[in-house]
Order: C-alpha cells, then structure tokens, then sequence
C-alpha cells in the first residue's frame, strides 16, 4: 500500500511555521486524536503520490496546494512500525511552501489546525518522550517534541526529523522512533 503526506511551511504571518493536524476522534483509527500531517492513502484515481498528497491536504484542510503552495521537494519513504501483522504502507512525504496567507477549512478527520514555528523544533527543551505504545516496558519510549499539551511523534517525528536533517537543522541523533 502507497501513502503521502504533506509537510506544509507558511511563512506569512508571522515567522516560518509548520502546519500540523490533531486527527479528530475516530474509534476505529488507531491514530485517532494524534498529532500528524495532512495525508492519507493513494486512491486508484490520483496520478501519482503527488496528485494523493495534494487531494488529502484539499479534503481534509480545504486548501488547495495547486493553487496557492510551491513545491519543494520530496523527502525518502518512511514506513510506520508495524503493528498490525501483514499490514504494511510506505508514506512519501512531500514538502511544500504555502504561498500568502493560508486560510484553512478542516473537514471532520481534522480536530485542529496547528502552526508551531519552526524555532520551536530546533529548541532541545521542546524535546519529550512517549510510552511505546506496543511494549509493556515503562523503560520503552520514543522521541517526541512536546507541542502544548500535545506530542509529535512516531512516523511524524521521523518525517520531520529527516526534514529538519536534510535542511542542516539537526542531528543525526533526532532520527529515533
């Protein structure tokens, strides 16, 4: 299975911010209430990865990436742990400039919008752990970055440390989880 997210970086207003979604509560999404990109699986009509990426930032933040975003570039596939046997995806993630000032619209998979800046990822106080939420281990974490009262982690901690990695912001070490 094919997966694409979009790594979205507004610029205006404000300083250089990146745009997160909280997913909405969802008793059969295993990732419900999770902070994460705007993505979602290919379907049979889009053309590409790309074309999946921009229709799930279009469906679940009503923002058209066609229209008002630059893209910047591709990052390598990730893949999540995983945790339900046979299952398996690879997610490209897509980097992209939102062009002007962003105005969102969330659909029902959307619970928030957020736009930390960028700073706040380059701030090692911001660093946090969550529990592996398959291992019974209290010693068992992962990285996580501590946004409110809220963490970014697993598949969307590795993306954007591979982001932050490759645009000289981070070290190697920020790549676990």
């Amino acid at each position: 299975m094919r997966a694409a997210v979009a790594l979205m970086l507004r610029y205006r207003p404000g300083p250089p911010a990146l745009v997160l979604i909280r997913r909405a509560a969802n008793p059969r999404d295993y990732w419900s209430g999770h902070l994460a990109f705007p993505g979602g699986f290919r379907h049979f009509g889009d053309r590409s990865l790309l074309a999946t990426a921009r229709r799930e930032v279009r469906e679940e933040l009503g923002y058209d990436l066609e229209k008002s975003g630059r893209l910047l570039g591709r990052l390598d596939d990730v893949a999540p742990v995983n945790r339900f046997g046979d299952f398996s995806v690879a997610v490209t993630p897509y980097v992209f400039e939102l062009l002007g000032s962003p105005e969102f619209e969330p659909n029902e998979e959307v619970a928030e919008v957020l736009t930390p800046p960028l700073s706040h990822f380059l701030d090692p106080a911001q660093r946090s752990f969550v529990p592996h939420p398959i291992l019974q281990d209290p010693a068992a974490q992962l990285p996580a970055w501590q946004i409110g009262d809220q963490r970014l982690w697993g598949l969307s901690y590795r993306i954007l440390s591979k982001f932050l990695q490759r645009a000289g912001a981070e070290s190697p070490s920020g790549e676990e989880g």
